[in-house]
C-alpha cells in the first residue's frame, strides 16, 4: 500500500488510523482528537469518524464518573 499511495496526489493519500484496545479511555480520545486536530478533521466531513467522536465523548464521561481523570 506504501508504494501506491505515494502514486497519489496530496488529496487522494489513504491515511489510516487505529485505536487499540482501550484500556485508558481518556488517554485514547485525547490521542484521537490530537491525530485529527493534526490532520485538520472539520466535523461533518465524515459521519464515521464524527460517530466515533460523539461515541468516545459519551464513553469518556460514563468512564469519568465511575473514576476520577489523573493526569
Amino acid at each position: 500500500m506504501l508504494a501506491y499511495n505515494k502514486t497519489l496526489h496530496a488529496g487522494e493519500k489513504i491515511t489510516v488510523l487505529g485505536l487499540d484496545e482501550a484500556q485508558d479511555l481518556n488517554m485514547n480520545v485525547q490521542l484521537m482528537n490530537e491525530i485529527l486536530k493534526k490532520v485538520g478533521y472539520k466535523k461533518g466531513k465524515d459521519v464515521q469518524l464524527d460517530s466515533l467522536a460523539i461515541f468516545a465523548t459519551i464513553n469518556l464521561s460514563a468512564d469519568s464518573a465511575r473514576r476520577p481523570f489523573i493526569r
